[in-house]
């Protein structure tokens, strides 16, 4: 996709609501586009209760509840029940899941390995951005480009072939994650995006710790202030776009600053004793495109190979009530997670960079 939360155009809406129930916390994820949004805070108390009590059980969901999510189209009755048609999943589920999507990354990654080898020789004549070393790009390119965020509106088209459900307040993807309790991970240690833009940069931030502190999240005044900016005069917007120029400066011209190393210590910027942001050169997107389109040939025909397997998985983790396409957009989640894994595991994407990428685009 380009898809997800910066360019390309798709957006996924990842908004990280905990959810009570049974003293566990849960987050709601959204795959969506444009206007296409539910009308229902289904990320939240009552709504996000009652999906996952008609999933894994729980308190009965007052009739007035389900009637709403009947409505929204993220509920139908089955037989004499209810049952969620948004991907509800707790930690047993993504045990199952986990365990299908490693063996299916197992017989994919030489595939993998061997278009990174082609790539690299292709990159290390024609580089991305001069004088980013490989280490610094390669959680951003190996996973997010050639199996996320730049690939996966490709893999909805050429793999699912459908458009997303419609439902009343759109055509959208919808879930709720467990999270583990002992992890400040991703639910299931799922890598995605989270994005933010000023008036001249587009700011990603992929990872499976996305969490604060960082670039997409921290406040625009705190910001500014860290970099020694007047707060009095701008509104937040003016703000933060300034504090964003005024970071990639010192990144650019004044690298060992040790007040600008303090500053990107505290977003996760640091590392080695050097600053990790990735600015990226005007057109770098495009280009993340274009490797993108050039693997998934190879990886569309895996994920076809895949369609009898994920069949057995879905009836047997009791998803009927899902359409395929819906259950198979997240269980690839879960595969292009496990690929990453893998690629940090065999040193392709070095352990110490593998959690978080913050990159951003001239506008």
């Amino acid at each position: 996709m380009p898809r997800r939360n910066l360019v390309p155009v798709i957006l996924l809406l990842a908004t990280a609501v905990p959810i009570a129930l049974a003293a566990q916390a849960w987050e709601s994820k959204m795959i969506s586009s444009g206007a296409n949004r539910p009308r229902l805070a289904i990320g939240r108390a009552p709504w996000s209760d009652a999906m996952i009590a008609l999933r894994h059980g729980g308190a009965a969901p007052a009739d007035s509840v389900i009637a709403d999510l009947i409505t929204e189209g993220v509920a139908v009755r089955v037989g004499t029940g209810v049952a969620p048609t948004c991907f509800i999943a707790n930690l047993a589920d993504g045990r199952r899941l986990d365990q299908h999507a490693d063996a299916a990354a197992t017989a994919f990654l030489p595939t993998l390995r061997a278009h990174i080898a082609t790539l690299r020789q292709a990159l290390a004549r024609n580089p991305i951005a001069e004088g980013v070393p490989e280490s610094d790009l390669a959680l951003l390119l190996y996973s997010d480009v050639l199996l996320d965020n730049w690939q996966i509106s490709g893999v909805e088209a050429e793999w699912l072939g459908k458009e997303r459900p419609l439902r009343a307040g759109g055509r959208y993807y919808c879930a709720a994650l467990e999270r583990d309790p002992d992890t400040r991970e991703e639910p299931f240690g799922i890598w995605g995006n989270a994005s933010r833009s000023t008036a001249d940069w587009r700011i990603g931030v992929y990872g499976k710790d996305r969490g604060d502190p960082g670039l997409h999240s921290v406040r625009a005044g705190e910001l500014a202030h860290s970099l020694g900016l007047d707060t009095t005069t701008l509104g937040a917007d003016e703000l933060m776009a300034a504090a964003v120029t005024a970071l990639v400066s010192a990144h650019r011209h004044t690298p060992t600053d040790s007040s600008f190393a303090a500053v990107a210590r505290r977003l996760g910027l640091w590392h080695a004793g050097r600053s990790t942001l990735l600015v990226l050169p005007a057109g770098a997107s495009e280009r993340f495109a274009e490797l993108a389109a050039v693997f998934r040939p190879q990886l569309v025909a895996f994920l076809r190979s895949q369609d009898a397997s994920l069949t057995r998985l879905q009836h047997s983790l009791g998803y009927e009530a899902l359409t395929a396409a819906e259950f198979r957009i997240w269980w690839y989640h879960f595969f292009y997670s496990a690929l990453t894994r893998e690629l940090v595991s065999a040193g392709v994407i070095p352990t110490d960079r593998a959690s978080r990428a913050t990159y951003l685009f001239p506008r």
